[in-house]
């Protein structure tokens, strides 16, 4: 929406001025010519690759159509995607979910146009729109899309927390080790991990903290050492 894109709010968020590398520009919207100008615009100012986000159940996005809303319709899917992938020369990536609802997933659907369309890997969020954040990750039908298509997907599943611990990461077995990876035995280690996409909002004050701020200490609890939303573009580290 080009009144959006003259936002403060906007303005702000696509100055990618001082960023790590590589900046990635997450878009959302329900007009294909809207959305190609967008991921243009985005380029134009420095960012390495464009991100489509199809998998937001958030109301204000739904309620425009934009967002998790768009499964409803695969057609259009497939109109906007083609129309970012065409614009821009840099990778364009997707975000999305399983499908609206438990009723009428698509997820396998989705992801055939996504990769028909050249988008270069998926971001699949194991839930649909209806579930939002709620019961336990469809790693099945994670995995059905991972069968589906040869691009790459980045599964959003489960986080199993026992006594303020990480017992597990996602399903046991639902993942197949790539021929010649390299097993590194971390038994008795602690593990800090890297970037999170926590996707929380965690809205806490920008800048450098010199006090407690229980938005990371949260986190942190957790054994989540870094995130970026990417909603705002912004990297939190907590040291």
């Amino acid at each position: 929406d080009l009144e959006l894109r003259q936002t403060e709010q906007t303005r702000r968020r696509l100055d990618l001025r001082g960023e790590t590398s590589p900046q990635i520009v997450q878009i959302a919207g329900a007009d294909p010519q809207e959305m190609a100008d967008a991921a243009q615009a985005a380029v134009a100012l420095g960012a390495a690759c464009i991100d489509i986000n199809m998998g937001c159940p958030a109301k204000r996005v739904c309620h425009r159509l934009a967002g998790s809303a768009l499964l409803r319709d695969e057609a259009l899917v497939d109109q906007i995607l083609t129309a970012v992938v065409q614009a821009v020369s840099v990778p364009v990536t997707l975000k999305t979910r399983t499908g609206w609802s438990p009723e009428t997933r698509n997820a396998v659907r989705i992801a055939r146009i996504a990769e028909d369309a050249g988008i270069a890997w998926l971001s699949l969020h194991g839930r649909t729109r209806a579930c939002a954040y709620q019961g336990e990750a469809e790693y099945d039908s994670i995995a059905a899309v991972k069968a589906a298509i040869a691009i790459p997907v980045i599964a959003n599943g489960d986080i199993l927390v026992t006594d303020n611990r990480v017992a597990a990461v996602g399903r046991r077995g639902s993942l197949t080790v790539p021929a010649g990876a390299r097993t590194i035995n971390v038994a008795g280690k602690t593990i800090m991990p890297g970037f999170v996409d926590a996707h929380s909002h965690m809205w806490a004050p920008r800048g450098l903290h010199q006090t407690e701020v229980w938005q990371y200490l949260a986190n942190l609890a957790y054994g989540v050492t870094t995130t970026r939303d990417p909603q705002t573009s912004t990297p939190d580290v907590f040291a």
